[in-house]
C-alpha cells in the first residue's frame, strides 16, 4: 500500500464511521448551527453537522464525476439513509479513479471541467489533493461537532488508530 492508497482507504473508512455515527442523532441534532468560530467552512449549507456530511459525500460525488466525464448525480437526499446510500454507491467509484490515476501516472494530466461556467482545467494531482484535503478539514470540523454531541468513539480520526485497527482484524 503506498500513502495515497492509504490516504484514500483512511478517507473513505472514516467518513463511513462518521455516517454511521450519524445514525444516532436527530435532525434537530443535525440542523444546529455549529459553533465553528474561526474555521472556514464555505457558506452554502456547511454551516450544519447536516451540511457538511452532506459535503463529504457531495465532494466525493462531484469529483468522480468530473474525472470520468460522467454526469453529476443529482440525487439530492441529505437525509442520514440517503447520505449513507450516495456515499456508498461513489466511494468505490472515487476509489477506483484514483487508483487507475496512480497506475497510469497521471497525476500531471490535465482535464477540463465542462459544469462549470466558464469551464475549468485542473490537473488529476489538484483534484485529488483538494478532494482529500477539504475531505480532512470538514471530518475534523464533524467530529468536534460529534464529540459536543457525546459520540467520543472516532477519536480524533487519526489514520494511526485506523491503521492499528486494520492491523488488529
Amino acid at each position: 500500500m503506498d500513502l495515497t492508497e492509504r490516504l484514500i482507504d483512511h478517507d473513505l473508512w472514516l467518513t463511513d464511521e462518521i455516517l454511521k455515527r450519524a445514525t444516532m442523532l436527530t435532525d434537530a441534532q443535525l440542523d444546529l448551527p455549529l459553533a465553528v468560530g474561526d474555521t472556514w467552512v464555505e457558506e452554502v449549507g456547511e454551516t450544519t453537522l447536516r451540511g457538511l456530511l452532506d459535503h463529504l459525500v457531495f465532494n466525493k460525488e462531484n469529483w468522480t464525476a468530473a474525472l470520468t466525464g460522467a454526469a453529476i448525480a443529482l440525487d439530492v437526499d441529505r437525509s442520514v439513509p440517503g447520505l449513507r446510500r450516495r456515499f456508498a454507491a461513489t466511494a468505490p467509484k472515487f476509489r477506483d479513479v484514483v487508483e487507475g490515476i496512480r497506475e497510469r501516472g497521471d497525476w500531471d494530466t490535465r482535464f477540463t471541467v465542462t459544469t462549470a461556467d466558464p469551464h475549468e482545467t485542473f490537473t488529476h494531482g489538484s483534484a485529488i489533493a483538494h478532494v482529500v484535503t477539504f475531505s480532512a478539514h470538514r471530518r475534523e470540523l464533524v467530529i468536534g461537532a460529534l464529540r459536543k454531541l457525546g459520540i467520543t468513539d472516532l477519536g480524533y480520526g487519526d489514520p494511526k488508530d485506523w491503521e492499528r485497527l486494520r492491523w488488529s482484524t
